[in-house]
């Protein structure tokens, strides 16, 4: 995706001002909202992202050098993890998985058996995180078919750059259709997605 495409998704979506949903009003203010005395400082940033892309990541990277996003949008990340309890991350990108543990958000184990650790421990984890990559692999489809069959309803979902081609957008596009899921979050370069029976199935697209 391109600047023209980030200014009109700025241009249509939605700020405090304009959300009726309690709990997404809250989560935008205490969560995803930055406060700034220059909030086009924010626009800048996101373009220069845009435009200059992302470094490349040691292989025994940190939790945040693992996240090909702005700085702002690793914060969100980070402040989802606390937000909701959760004790583990686990990260999933085209072949493997990390798994971090939220206090100091050091690495606890890393594997390449992704089939593996969603049969065993999916449940274990409230907040999984799917890289781009994960996208990219042959068994996506099925590989988030087998994950949503074994994730709970306080389980969340973050999406790491849905708008990095068609393809990441299509995927994303796809989980929020699932019959489980119901609150979806777009903030342009993330995609949050909840499965709390609670909530009705709805789609915002939210300035941050």
């Amino acid at each position: 995706m391109n600047v023209i495409d980030y200014l009109l998704f700025r241009l249509n979506a939605k700020d405090e001002y304009h959300l009726h949903s309690p709990f997404v009003f809250k989560l935008y203010n205490k969560v995803l909202k930055r406060e700034t005395l220059f909030p086009f400082l924010n626009i800048l940033s996101d373009i220069k992202y845009l435009l200059f892309g992302k470094r490349k990541c040691s292989t025994k990277s940190s939790f945040r050098e693992s996240l090909s996003l702005p700085e702002r949008y690793k914060d969100i990340i980070c402040n989802l993890c606390r937000e909701f309890c959760a004790g583990q991350v686990l990260l999933l990108a085209c072949e493997k998985y990390t798994i971090y543990s939220t206090e100091g958000f050091e690495q606890v184990e890393e594997g390449e058996e992704i089939g593996s650790v969603l049969k065993n421990s999916a449940k274990e984890f409230k907040v999984i995180i799917l890289k781009k990559e994960f996208f990219s692999a042959k068994d996506k489809f099925s590989a988030i078919e087998q994950l949503q069959e074994l994730i709970s309803p306080e389980s969340i979902f973050i999406c790491e750059n849905i708008r990095f081609s068609q393809k990441e957008y299509d995927s994303w596009k796809t989980l929020t259709l699932s019959p489980k899921a119901t609150l979806a979050l777009d903030v342009y370069f993330l995609g949050i997605l909840f499965f709390n029976k609670d909530f009705s199935k709805q789609v915002f697209r939210l300035k941050v």
